[in-house]
C-alpha cells in the first residue's frame, strides 16, 4: 500500500518520539547523563576494605548536595581474602556492587569488570595534573581512566630510634650501602651465640613482610624491567635481578658479616614490636599495628634506602575506586568517584580521618613536612609498582625464589628463571 505524504511525516513523528524516549531511558540507565543531578533517583551501594563508614562521611554529605536524591550504602571489609571472595562471588551473581575498590597491582585481573571512566568527564591531562605518575602507570595504562585512588602508601625505612641510638648510628642509612654496613653494629647475640637483637628484616621469605614488594623495589631501582610492554611475559630474569636476589638473600646467609635473619624468627612485625630488630621496610599501614603491640616504642620513619648515585625510586601500594560494569547507574557512579577522590575537602577529610597518606596532589603539598605521614607522602611522587597477574600467587612466586637460594643453594639466575616462568604462565591466563 502506498503511503500519503502526511501519513509519511505521522510515521516519522511517532518514530522520533520512540528515539527521543530510548534515549531517555538509556540517560535514566546511565544515572540521569542527560538530566539535572536534581532529577537523578539512584541508590549507589560500595565496597571497600579496612575503612570504617565515617571515613566517607564528609564524602557523602558532599554529594548529596549536588545529588539530593542519591543513596550510598557503604558496605566494608576487615580483610582483603573476605574482600575479595565476597566481591568475586557478587560479580560473578551479577549481584556485585555499583563501586568497588581494586589494588593497583590488580587492576588487570579486574579489567573487564570495570567501566571506565569517560574521557569527557576525566581526561589523562587532568589526571596527570592531579595525581603522582604511578596512579596513571597502574590505572590509565591503556588511555582511560580505570580508577582512582584517595591514598598512596609507600614502603618506607622503620627503624627502632634506641637502637640506632645504643649503636651510636646518628643518621638512618638513606643507601643499601650504609644499611650494609651498620648491620654489624647493630647485631647483638646471647650468651649461645644466637641472635638476640638483629639489624634488618631482610633475607626471608613468609616471616618478612611484604618480601615480594621489597624485591620488586630492589629489581625497579636496579632498572630492571618486570615485564614486556605487551604484559604477555616476565622478563626479570636478568645478571642485574641476580645481584638483587645476592644482596636480598645475604642477609639470611650465615656465612655473611651482614647475617641477621633465619626462618625461625617470628614475623617481621612482631619482631620489630618487640625491640628484637632494628629495621624493618614497611608501609605506613604497619604503622598502627607495631604501636598497638608497643605503644612505647620509639619509632622512626625515614625514606626507604636507594642505591648509590641513582635516581629515586620507591614502591607503591594503594587501593582505587571503580565503576563496576555491572551498575545500573554509570554515569553517577562516576560522578561520585570524582567527587570523592579529586575534591580536596574530601581527600583531606579522608586523610585527616584515616591517617592515610595522600593521593592527590594537591593534598600531597599540604602534607609534605607532616610528623607523622610526610616521609610517606613524599615517596608518593617518586613510587614505582608493576602489573601482576596474581598478586597471592606472585607472592608465592617470590617467596619460593627466596627459599630456592636460602634452603636449598640453588644458583641465583636458576632461581629467577623457574619464578620468570612461572609468572610468564599466570599471564598467559590473565592477559
Amino acid at each position: 500500500m502506498k503511503l500519503t505524504k502526511t501519513q509519511i511525516i505521522i510515521i516519522g513523528v511517532l518514530g522520533g518520539i520512540v528515539v527521543v524516549a530510548l534515549l531517555f531511558a538509556v540517560g535514566l540507565l546511565l544515572g540521569g547523563k542527560d538530566s539535572s543531578p536534581y532529577e537523578v533517583n539512584a541508590s549507589l551501594e560500595m565496597w571497600g576494605v579496612f575503612d570504617a563508614s565515617t571515613a566517607y562521611q564528609g564524602a557523602f554529605t558532599r554529594f548529596n548536595d549536588i545529588y539530593p536524591n542519591v543513596s550510598i550504602t557503604y558496605r566494608s571489609f576487615d580483610t582483603v581474602d573476605g574482600y575479595e571472595n565476597a566481591l568475586l562471588d557478587a560479580l560473578a551473581a551479577g549481584q556485585g556492587p555499583d563501586i568497588f575498590m581494586v589494588r593497583n597491582n590488580d587492576i588487570s585481573r579486574k579489567d573487564n569488570k570495570i567501566f571506565p571512566l569517560p574521557t569527557s568527564k576525566y581526561s589523562l591531562l587532568k589526571l596527570r595534573n592531579d595525581f603522582p605518575q604511578l596512579v596513571e602507570h597502574d590505572f590509565a595504562a591503556r588511555g582511560t581512566v580505570r580508577a582512582l585512588p584517595l591514598s598512596i602508601d609507600t614502603l618506607a625505612l622503620i627503624y627502632n630510634q634506641a637502637l640506632l641510638n645504643e649503636a651510636a648510628i646518628v643518621f638512618p642509612p638513606d643507601t643499601w650501602e650504609k644499611l650494609q654496613k651498620a648491620i654489624p653494629q647493630l647485631v647483638t647475640r646471647d650468651d649461645a651465640g644466637q641472635l638476640a637483637i638483629t639489624g634488618v628484616a631482610l633475607g626471608g621469605s613468609e616471616n618478612v613482610r611484604n618480601a615480594k614488594d621489597i624485591i620488586s623495589l630492589l629489581l625497579l631501582q636496579g632498572g630492571v624491567e618486570m615485564t614486556n610492554v605487551e604484559y604477555s611475559a616476565a622478563t626479570f630474569a636478568t645478571r642485574q635481578a641476580a645481584d638483587v636476589l645476592r644482596f636480598y638473600t645475604q642477609f639470611a646467609d650465615s656465612g655473611t658479616n651482614v647475617f641477621t635473619w633465619h626462618d625461625r624468627m617470628p614475623d617481621s612485625r612482631t619482631m620489630f614490636s618487640d625491640g628484637r630488630v632494628a629495621m624493618i621496610i614497611d608501609y605506613a599501614s604497619a604503622i598502627s599495628e607495631i604501636r598497638a603491640r608497643n605503644p612505647f616504642i620509639n619509632i622512626g620513619i625515614a625514606l626507604v634506602p636507594q642505591l648509590d648515585g641513582s635516581e629515586a625510586v620507591t614502591y607503591g601500594h594503594y587501593w582505587g575506586y571503580t565503576v563496576s560494569r555491572q551498575s545500573t547507574y554509570l554515569t553517577v557512579a562516576g560522578d561520585f568517584i570524582l567527587s570523592l577522590t579529586t575534591d580536596i575537602k574530601n581527600t583531606t577529610s579522608y586523610v585527616q580521618t584515616t591517617g592515610k597518606p595522600p593521593a592527590l596532589k594537591t593534598v600531597i603539598n599540604r602534607y609534605l613536612n607532616d610528623p607523622d605521614i610526610s616521609v610517606f607522602t613524599r615517596q608518593a611522587l617518586t613510587a614505582r609498582s608493576w602489573p601482576e597477574p596474581d598478586p597471592e600467587q606472585v607472592t608465592n612466586i617470590f617467596e619460593d625464589m627466596i627459599d630456592a637460594v636460602v634452603k636449598n643453594g640453588i644458583r641465583y639466575t636458576d632461581a629467577l628463571g623457574t619464578a620468570e616462568r612461572d609468572i610468564t604462565r599466570l599471564m598467559g591466563r590473565r592477559f
